[in-house]
């Protein structure tokens, strides 16, 4: 049950850290020198259980603030001062709902299972209103190429949503099996966290050193490669087939680009991205 309950704090709270970026995610926050920018979901080991392992955070307003994202839906500078609108408004609702729930962890139990489905059934509300302001902004195919990039992003997560389940008809003794694949991969980052911690710092920062920061999130995006592989194991070729078709053509998202100048972990010193050098 405390792991249930990490994993959906994480959720919640990282879905907000993404919608504060600017709109353009190469951007940093003024009057901060280089390296010091916001920091950027897709976090290193520092993130915590569960942190960026299967792309949760990759909701609709928050990947709509990545530059790459916007080239490749082919965003119109028109739409971008539209979007700023509709983001930072989400982004204000969902830093009102976050406030209203602070001390949640030191609730009881049944409190807290209470007020954490509230917090849920809330965000999806929002989303769900947020979406349809969405789709009076950019088009029906932007729309179609942006729900397939959220897909991929959210990776093995991706099977457990509702929607996708139901037209893959992913049965119940399926369902176990992911949720056992998903399982060991939480495990598997949880002792990369665990392993960093005990290095000191995030992010390159108490001393940790940048190269075995760097070396943890290869082992982290290898996790997630074969959580994802475990999973769709579980599945027919039918439904693989249909998964595929339904995530469309490859989107590999510059993580690492994500998390600004300070490089993995968003600390300082870190030498900037190939993509950030183009912004």
């Amino acid at each position: 049950m405390v792991r249930s309950f990490q994993s959906s704090w994480v959720c919640v709270v990282a879905a907000l850290v993404l919608v504060t970026l600017p709109l353009s995610a190469g951007e940093e926050s003024k009057g901060q020198g280089p390296g010091q920018g916001r920091r950027q979901v897709g976090g290193g080991p520092g993130g915590g259980p569960g942190g960026g392992f299967s792309g949760f955070a990759m909701e609709k307003p928050g990947l709509l603030r990545i530059e790459q994202v916007q080239k490749e839906l082919k965003i119109t500078d028109e739409q971008k001062t539209k979007l700023e609108a509709v983001l930072t408004s989400y982004q204000q609702k969902s830093r009102d709902q976050m406030g209203g729930n602070r001390g949640l962890r030191d609730l009881p139990q049944d409190e807290r299972e209470k007020k954490m489905k509230e917090m849920q059934d809330a965000r999806k509300t929002l989303l769900a209103e947020t979406d349809k302001e969405l789709a009076k902004v950019i088009t029906a195919e932007q729309t179609t190429r942006l729900d397939e990039i959220q897909l991929q992003q959210q990776g093995v997560e991706a099977l457990k949503n509702e929607p996708v389940a139901k037209k893959l008809e992913i049965n119940a003794d399926q369902a176990k099996k992911i949720d056992e694949a998903i399982t060991w991969g939480q495990e598997e980052q949880r002792k990369l966290f665990q392993g960093m911690r005990g290095q000191g710092g995030q992010g390159g920062q108490g001393g940790a050193d940048p190269a075995a920061f760097r070396q943890a999130q290869e082992k982290r995006d290898q996790v997630r490669k074969d959580t994802m592989a475990k999973a769709m194991e579980v599945l027919t070729k039918d439904q693989q087939e249909k998964f595929a078709k339904m995530k469309g053509k490859a989107f590999e998202l510059d993580r690492a680009a994500m998390r600004g100048p300070g490089g993995p972990g968003g600390g300082r010193g870190g030498k900037k991205s190939a993509e950030e050098k183009k912004v």
